[in-house]
């Protein structure tokens, strides 16, 4: 579902991967009919002394501009959105993305992937799901719960659809749906990822 962060507050983000998938689940407030697109040319790179990026994209229907502050890594090299990329390093759950929302983004993703006559790209897309429903399992903290907690659910719209459907969330079905999508080698990563 859509985030329903202010465009003006500053966002944590692990990677340029996270940044561009916030994107497609960012409705545009000006029309409401369609997501913003992802980043294409231009990447911007934190400057030597700083740590915050500015992040300038328009709706996919309207072309209303948009206008965000992202906090990233030092390190994080600019990365476009068809490359394959990790998309968070570390252990610790999104700040951008809930739980519902990287299920949604798995769903979309793999449904790209089913559609796609170039088999090259629709393995990449397939991976790009997987990588999604990682994502989710990371805001599972207890191992002896099977649901996740409500705080894993920071969009309204998110929480809404935990409550009337709790087992979609569970860690057993995002499991299973993982377990059916491909695994990437090393070397399907991009290059200069690769060499970090």
């Amino acid at each position: 579902m859509p985030n329903e962060n202010s465009p003006l507050s500053p966002l944590v983000a692990h990677s340029y991967m996270e940044i561009h998938l916030f994107l497609q689940m960012t409705v545009c407030e000006n029309c409401t009919a369609a997501p913003l697109q992802p980043l294409s040319h231009n990447l911007p790179s934190p400057a030597p002394s700083e740590s915050a990026i500015t992040v300038f994209t328009t709706c996919g229907h309207c072309q209303h501009p948009h206008e965000f502050l992202f906090e990233i890594p030092k390190d994080a090299l600019p990365t476009k959105f068809d490359e394959l990329t990790p998309i968070n390093k570390t252990s610790q759950p999104s700040q951008l993305i809930d739980l519902a929302q990287w299920v949604t983004l798995d769903q979309m993703l793999y449904e790209d992937s089913s559609n796609e006559s170039d088999a090259k790209l629709a393995r990449r897309l397939a991976i790009k799901a997987s990588l999604c429903l990682g994502e989710a399992l990371k805001f599972f903290q207890d191992p002896d719960n099977d649901l996740p907690p409500v705080e894993a659910f920071f969009q309204e719209s998110s929480r809404s659809r935990f409550m009337q459907n709790p087992q979609l969330y569970s860690r057993q079905r995002i499991l299973a749906l993982r377990a059916k999508r491909p695994v990437a080698t090393p070397s399907e990563f991009s290059q200069h990822d690769s060499q970090k």
